[in-house]
């Protein structure tokens, strides 16, 4: 298992956002297009290159090509190699994947001062009473804690918010032999979790805009993509 952590630590040069642009499907490239800021435009750009960044590279010796389809509730995945599973999140200055040879879900959130009555409604009994009963330093961040693994769990799933998010209890999934909780990273600014289908050791693999960008040429070179 692995997931790959990009910080956003700069803007796309115009040229740079050209060519990732030039990589991307139609669908998708449309659906960017139709963002109203910038930011969000290159948000959504940014993950689908590092999606398939991570693709490309963990399929090199095969040098299969990639053949992306969805489930009827919009989960992608690939069609010619079933045992590769991967899903994609972002937020803020990151964008997350993870990739698995089992069904695998991941989450990243900015930490916002919110409304934490909002746990009543969202959250199970014993998820609300580990959050709200918590010192008030660490309640926040507690609650973003457990929001990432209930996302990270239904994104697993693929059957999107038909999981009520207060159906279930994170704490109970974990004494499921299928389902595995790991933290990627939590930090005063943002918290990653990971729904796993199997006891894996994980390996995280840190990049910058530079690194995506340049590793990313040279593997679709490696593919011969155009």
């Amino acid at each position: 298992m692995e997931t790959y952590i990009l910080t956003i630590d700069r803007d796309l040069y115009e040229d740079e956002y050209n060519y990732l642009q030039g990589h991307i499907p139609i669908r998708t490239l449309e659906r960017i297009k139709k963002f109203h800021y910038r930011v969000d435009a290159q948000r959504t750009l940014l993950g689908n290159t590092l999606m398939r960044y991570v693709l490309y590279k963990r399929n090199l010796k095969h040098t299969k090509q990639l053949i992306f389809s969805s489930n009827s509730y919009g989960k992608p995945h690939l069609v010619n190699l079933p045992n590769v599973h991967f899903n994609i999140s972002h937020s803020g200055q990151y964008v997350v994947c993870s990739v698995d040879s089992m069904p695998i879900g991941v989450d990243v959130e900015i930490i916002k001062p919110i409304d934490l009555t909002i746990a009543y409604s969202f959250f199970s009994k014993i998820e609300k009473e580990y959050i709200l009963n918590s010192d008030p330093g660490e309640s926040l961040a507690k609650f973003y804690r457990i929001w990432t693994m209930k996302e990270g769990y239904i994104k697993r799933e693929g059957k999107g918010l038909s999981i009520p998010l207060e159906s279930f209890c994170v704490f109970s999934l974990e004494e499921d032999n299928n389902t595995v909780f790991y933290e990627v990273f939590q930090n005063e600014k943002a918290v990653c979790n990971i729904c796993a289908s199997q006891h894996s050791e994980p390996r995280n693999i840190y990049l910058n805009l530079d690194a995506l960008i340049n590793n990313y040429v040279k593997i679709l070179k490696d593919y011969r993509v155009p």
